[in-house]
């Protein structure tokens, strides 16, 4: 699974979400039936390799529903959430400012 805005990035690498049929019941692995048999796309190793490895097309094709359900477990494994900032003293309190930071729940 990839998009177009990763196509056309100027290096020799794709992102890729590989998959396995064994069902782990992890809620960011979530269900494939287009592939021939029961798969599961594993979110948490979406990884880059080389486009020389892709060597042929698979015959089969991901419907929407599955694709959408790839790209939601991929937002919500790379969530980031606002923070507060620390406040120095004699600071207007009301005010809050926010960070990004990574959400480690």
């Amino acid at each position: 699974m990839g998009s177009a805005f990763a196509c056309e990035l100027p290096h020799d690498l794709v992102f890729v979400v590989p998959c396995t049929t064994k069902d782990r019941g992890l809620p960011f692995q979530p269900r494939l039936d287009s592939l021939g048999k029961p798969s599961f796309a594993m979110c948490d190793q979406f990884k880059s390799i080389s486009r020389r490895r892709l060597v042929k097309q698979h015959a089969a094709r991901l419907g929407t529903s599955e694709i959408e359900a790839i790209r939601f477990a991929l937002r919500r494994l790379i969530e980031v959430r606002p923070r507060p900032v620390a406040m120095c003293d004699g600071l207007d309190r009301s005010a809050v400012a926010t960070d990004p930071v990574i959400d480690r729940r």
